[in-house]
């Protein structure tokens, strides 16, 4: 699966039932010397200042052709989803669209 393909999927909280959002711009923070995905980073479309909500690859369960299940713990207010320095040492990766013939 390319990372481009998960634009416009929903995402889904296991843990409480709640819409979390949908991916418009998805990012994905990548340990490259470990070879793999840390965490995906999503940004809500239409706002001026744009909000961060990033989603630790542990915390993905599922993703089918429309949706995407995670388990996390609730945001705590304030935060706006944003790790801090969880992603310090790491590479964000963007998913780029793909260009018509």
């Amino acid at each position: 699966m390319r990372l481009s393909e998960l634009n416009g999927k929903e995402i889904i909280n296991l843990v409480d039932g709640t819409k979390v959002g949908a991916f418009y711009k998805v990012e994905a923070v990548c340990d490259l010397a470990a070879g793999r995905i840390h965490s995906f980073l999503l940004s809500e479309r239409g706002t001026l200042m744009r909000r961060e909500r990033e989603i630790p690859w542990e915390a993905v369960r599922k993703i089918s052709k429309d949706l995407l299940l995670v388990a996390l713990a609730p945001e705590v207010p304030g935060t706006h989803g944003k790790s801090g320095q969880k992603t310090a040492g790491f590479t964000r990766t963007r998913a780029r669209k793909k260009s018509l013939p």
